[in-house]
Formats: C-alpha cells, structure tokens, sequence
C-alpha cells in the first residue's frame, strides 16, 4: 500500500533514511581514512613490500573506492527501481555490517601473533589486504545505496518539502564526512602501533573496527523505521549485461534536456571533489618525503634534525589539544584530514542553508552563486599564496558554494526524473540553462537571501509535456514569482500595463527570454508571441501568459485559443500569483504565493480562466 507523501520532515521514514545515510557515510570516510594510513604502516613501512610506496598507497585504495562506481552503476538504477527502495537500503545496511565486520577482523588479525613471529610480516600484507578490500566494498555499498536513498526521497516527501528535506539529507551526509574523516585520522594517530628498528609495536587499531561495526548496527536498525516504499517498477526486467542498463539509462537522459545537463553538472561537481581530495592527500605524502630526505641528509652531515616551524595553526593546536592528540595532529596524513574535513563542513553548512534559502520550492537561482563562489575560493589561493589562513577559508568557501550548487541540482533531477526511472538517473548530476541562471538568480537576489515565496498546488503541474500557464501577473514582481514557483523552463509572455517603467531587472528577464507586450490590442508583439509560443509548446515545453487585462481581451483570447490548438493533449492551468493582488493586501507576516489550481478543460475560453483564477483567490484570502 503507498502511503502518503509526508509533509514534515519529522516523518519516520525521513529521519530512518537520515539516521541510515549518516551512520554509512560516517564508515565510509572513516575506512577510507584508516585504509590509507594503515596500509602505509603495514606495506610500506613494516613488510616493505617491493613496488608499493606511500603514493601507490593512496592511488590504490581511492581506486578501490572509484572502481565500483564504474562496474556497477548500470545495475544499481534498475535494481533500485525493480524493488522497493526500502528493501534495498535495508540490505545494503546489513550487508555494511559484514563489511565492517571485516574490516575488524582485518584491524585485529595482526594481534593474534606475537611480535617475534616470523609470518608477522605476511600476515600484515594480509591484513592490510583485508581493509583495503573493505574500501572497495564500501564503494561498491555506496554504488547501490546512493541511488536507492536519493531515488526514495521525491517518494518520502511533498514537493513543498522536498528542497528543505535535500537541505537537511545533503548536510547530514557532509557532517558525516566531516566527522568520519576527522575520527578516522584522530583514531588512528592515537590507536596505531608503531614500527620501530623493523619490528611492529602493537598498538589498539583493532578498537576502530570494533566502533565501526557497533555503527553498522545502529544504522541497520534505523534502516528498519523506514515504513515500506513500493516500487516505481516492479516489471522492470533486470538485464546483467553491463551495457544494456547503461544504454537504457542515456536513452532517459537524452529523451529529457534537463536532464542531459543535469548528469554533466554533477558529474563535473563529483570530479572536482574527488580531484581536491587526491590533490591534499599527494600534498601529505610530499610532505613527508621532504621531512624524510631532510632528516637523512642531516644524519649524513652529522647535523642535529631540523627543525620544523610552529605555524599559527600548530600554536592553536597546542592550547587546545592534549599532547598526544597534538603530536598525532601534526602527521601530515592527518593535517590533510582535517582540512579535507574543512571542506565538508563548508559543504554541510551550505547544503542546510540552501534547503532554507529554498524554502518551499526548486530555487534554482541558487547553483550560479554557488558556482561562482567555487571559481572565486579556488582562484583565491592561487593569486594570494603563503597565506595558509586564508587556504583554509578558502577551502570552506569551496565547500559552501558546493552545498549551494548541490542541492537545487539534486532536487531538481528527483522532481524531474520519470517516477518509474528515478533510480537509473539521480544518481547522475545537473547542469541547467544558462537563461535560466541569469534569471533565477535575479530572483533570488531580489529576495534577500531567503525566498520567502510558497508554491501551492505543484502537483497539478505536469513534469513534462506542453503545458499553458494563464495567470494573473500583470505587474513584474509577480510575473517574477510565476518563474520562481515553477521548477520547468517556462516562456513567459509578460503583458505589460500602459505606462509601466521598465526595471533594469526586467529587461535582463527580456534578454533570457520573457517576451514583454505592451496591454494594446494593435501591439505588433501580439504576433510574435503567439508563434513563439506555439514553437514551444510542440516542443513540449511551458508557456505563461499574462490573462488580466481587460483593454486587450480580444488579443488575449486569440493567443490562448491558438496555443490549445497548437498541439494535442497541451495541459492548460489557472495561477493566481498573490502579489499582484494590489487591491487584496495581505498582512505583513503573511509570504507571496503562487497558486497553482487544477487543469481546464480543452477548449476553455478567457472567461473561465480568469473565473478559475477568481476562485484560487478566494480560496487565498479564506486561508
């Protein structure tokens, strides 16, 4: 049985799914940590194992990350939308507490000989092999588990809260890494052993596989408050030919613009990260290198260690860290954790901020400013170096312009994807129109930060196909607010009143596309709006109208009976936009709303929009 779309983040449901993500995402940067570390004492350091150096170390396991991604995403869509979302997080919950099982096993099986034990050295090979394999089960976990959790979500939640709920799941997961991250690196500086003239000291790591697998379980358990999600496929046949699934999931993206750009966005976004996280950890292991030719050179001239200058950083460090925990801060694996961890805090702080921001819609105005914060924190180290303060601003701006850029993308590729399909492409990414960032960012400019505007009735509005929008916007705040409320390209033909100045923002919304015409029957515009509004519409694209002025009724009624006829099944909706409702004024506390009311019957005439739109504003005020 479905069960209604909840209409609070305080479902039962959402918070299983918040509580199930941030415990997986939690392990998966916590492993991924330790696998780093852990297998540089045991190969590198302890057994010397010939061909493998720190570096081989990190490119290894970020592979076995990387490399399910590859293999098995063609078959993590169609699973995820052949069976119940549900069921497949919960499996792959369970399936985590078998990997950190292993991972345990991998962190304790040195422990069960003794240091003098001539097969020490090989079992190390293989325990660091244990954990090394942990990471490619991981990925491969996160391969079918992301899908399936970002899939369930436009089915666990309303649309007027699916942006907010975003917010919440994308900044969860961020401080999950962060805090992964960081413990990871923390837990192991304080629980290695140490190899010392060639022989392992035994240390308690094998206590970070125990935390780690108690994790697992708590999250399982909360996979299992999850009420039951059916699902958007059940015929779907399932092909295990790698390339089948992969096909069929471009034909969706290809069938969809939004979409197709979608994918390359994200995408874009993804390798951006991973290149940063690659880019910190080869820093580390440079730096460490250096430390280490500098200390040979000085054992060969007889010379006394260098030296290393306390930074601003070390000095906070010092004040605030107990002194083992202060001399594990200063390993350069871990220095690099925590400034990867920087990151993810910028990324969590401005994925929950953009959730608000959004309010109760799609804000697509926010992904050119988080794009162009990303250009501008990048470009900022590079022009003003030797400034390791402003690096690490610079690294959380990245991470808050990321959060922005995110999170209307994801949003958007949920609400859009097809309901039978959302498992083959949100795990892909969003790149939207330039016209549309232009214009939406103006809008979100225009109101201050937070969006206050609420959208009512978006579940009548069709996600594809031709659709005709007449509304009432005949001043430009609210033909403004029509564009924001929707989260469809929508080509808008703004009738104008007599006499109206033109603000420089509308005429950038003119250069993006929005066709002004002037409330005169014999405007030459008239024409032009009419075709273009036809072209759109066999197009299967939106068009809005401006249907609230009397002095041009005649041309008004011309365009809406041509763009009916235009094309065969075109949905045509009535929008009241509250802000143009001079005459109504609403209480200060009270927010502007697009009302969106259900679909006219073919062939409506002027008359019975504008009563349609009388209605939702009766129906506004009454509220």
């Amino acid at each position: 049985m479905k069960q209604p779309l909840s209409e609070s983040l305080a479902s039962r449901t959402f918070i299983g799914l918040l509580l199930a993500q941030f415990t997986a995402t939690f392990n998966d940067q916590a492993i991924h940590v330790v696998a780093i570390f852990y297998a540089v004492d045991m190969l590198v350091r302890f057994a010397q194992v010939r061909l493998i150096d720190d570096k081989a170390v990190v490119a290894i396991v970020t592979a076995c990350f990387i490399t399910p991604f590859l293999l098995f995403s063609s078959y993590a869509g169609p699973l995820g939308d052949r069976f119940s979302k549900r069921s497949v997080v919960v499996f792959w919950k369970g399936a985590e507490v078998l990997m950190m099982g292993l991972a345990f096993l991998g962190l304790g099986l040195p422990h069960l000989f003794s240091p003098d034990d001539p097969r020490l050295p090989t079992v190390a090979v293989w325990s660091a092999g244990m954990v090394i394999a942990t990471v490619f089960l991981m990925g491969m976990h996160s391969t079918f588990f992301v899908p399936a959790k970002l899939g369930a979500m436009p089915e666990i939640l309303h649309p007027a809260v699916l942006s907010r709920g975003n917010g919440v799941l994308e900044g969860t997961s961020f401080t999950a890494q962060i805090l992964g991250t960081s413990a990871g690196g923390i837990l192991y500086s304080l629980l290695k052993g140490e190899v010392t003239g060639g022989k392992l000291v035994m240390g308690q790591d094998w206590m970070i596989g125990a935390l780690l697998f108690g994790l697992a379980l708590v999250g399982t358990a909360s996979a299992l408050l999850m009420r039951p999600i059916p699902a958007a496929a059940p015929g779907l046949n399932l092909s295990w030919h790698w390339w089948r699934p992969l096909r069929d999931n471009l034909s969706i993206l290809w069938k969809s613009r939004p979409l197709t750009l979608s994918v390359t966005g994200i995408a874009f976004c993804v390798f951006m990260t991973l290149f940063l996280r690659q880019t910190l950890f080869y820093q580390a292991e440079l730096t460490k290198e250096l430390r280490v030719a500098q200390a040979e050179l000085a054992s060969l001239t007889n010379e006394p260690p260098p030296d290393h200058p306390a930074t601003a950083l070390d000095r906070m460090l010092a004040r605030v860290l107990p002194p083992r925990l202060e001399k594990a801060a200063q390993e350069p694996e871990l220095r690099v954790a925590l400034l990867f961890a920087v990151v993810g805090l910028g990324v969590g702080l401005g994925s929950i901020v953009a959730g608000y921001v959004s309010g109760h819609r799609i804000e697509l105005g926010l992904v050119p400013i988080g794009a162009l914060t990303i250009v501008v924190c990048t470009l900022v180290p590079c022009v003003l170096r030797h400034a390791p303060g402003l690096f690490v601003l610079s690294l959380f701006g990245i991470g808050c312009g990321a959060g922005f850029y995110l999170v209307p993308l994801y949003t958007q590729l949920q609400h859009r994807a097809p309901r039978e399909s959302k498992g083959n492409v949100v795990s892909a990414s969003n790149f939207l129109n330039v016209v549309g960032f232009y214009l939406r960012t103006g809008i979100w400019i225009r109101a201050r930060g937070h969006n206050a505007l609420r959208t009512i009735g978006i579940e009548n509005m069709p996600t594809d196909g031709p659709v005709v929008l007449l509304a009432n916007c005949h001043v430009f705040p609210a033909a403004l607010d029509l564009v924001a409320a929707v989260d469809r390209y929508v080509r808008l033909v703004f009738v104008e009143e007599r006499g109206a100045v033109r603000s420089r923002l509308q005429k950038w919304a003119q250069h993006a596309g929005m066709i002004a015409v002037p409330a005169l029957p014999e405007a030459p515009e008239w024409a032009r709006a009419e075709d273009e509004g036809e072209a759109a519409l066999r197009k299967g694209e939106m068009v809005a109208l401006t249907i609230n002025q009397a002095g041009c009724a005649a041309a008004i009624s011309r365009v809406v009976a041509a763009w009916q006829s235009a094309v065969a099944g075109v949905v045509v909706l009535p929008v009241c936009c509250t802000s143009a409702l001079r005459d109504q004024p609403f209480a200060p506390h009270d927010y502007p709303r697009v009302i969106i009311g259900p679909p006219l019957p073919p062939g409506t005439s002027l008359e019975s929009a504008l009563a349609a739109i009388d209605r939702l504003t009766a129906a506004s005020a009454s509220e």
